[in-house]
C-alpha cells in the first residue's frame, strides 16, 4: 500500500503494482485528512483489485467500505475465478452490524434478460450479457 498526502487536505491510500511492474490494475480510498486521524485502522489491503476500509459512523456504528476492480474479459478464468473468491472472503469478514458499501467495477455487462434472472437483474440494464456478466449474475 503507498499512502500519498493530496495538497487538498485528502490522504490517498493505494494498493497495486510498483511502477517497474505492468499495471492493469489498482484500488484506492481518497480520504479526507480530518477523517484519516479517526479512523481505528488503515484500510485492508487484499491485493491489488481488493482494498476495504472500516470507518466510525455517529454513535457506536461503523461502516466497511469495499473497493473493488474485477479483471477484465481478456484475463485468465483463474484470475477471475481468484477475484471473486477473494471478494467473498471478505464480504464474510464484515461484521453484520456494519453499514456495507461496495464500491466496484465488474468489468460485466449483465444484459436485459430480466425474465431469467427475476429478483436479481433490474429494469435498467444495458446491452447483451457479457461472460463476466454470467459470472456475476
Amino acid at each position: 500500500m503507498v499512502l500519498e498526502e493530496v495538497c487538498a487536505g485528502y490522504t490517498f491510500f493505494w494498493s497495486g503494482r510498483p511502477k517497474a511492474e505492468q499495471r492493469d490494475a489498482g484500488v484506492a480510498f481518497a480520504i479526507r485528512n480530518d477523517i484519516v486521524g479517526c479512523l481505528p485502522c488503515l484500510p485492508q489491503v487484499i491485493n491489488d483489485r481488493l482494498m476495504s476500509l472500516h470507518m466510525p459512523l455517529r454513535g457506536d456504528k461503523f461502516a466497511t467500505i469495499i473497493s473493488a476492480y474485477a479483471p477484465p474479459m481478456t484475463s485468465a478464468d483463474p484470475a477471475k475465478e481468484k477475484f471473486y473468491e477473494d471478494l467473498h472472503a471478505l464480504l464474510a469478514t464484515v461484521p453484520k452490524a456494519d453499514n456495507l458499501i461496495v464500491l466496484v467495477d465488474f468489468n460485466a455487462r449483465v444484459g436485459t434478460d430480466r425474465a431469467s434472472w427475476r429478483g436479481v437483474l433490474g429494469a435498467h440494464g444495458l446491452g447483451s450479457r457479457n461472460d463476466n456478466g454470467l459470472v456475476l449474475l
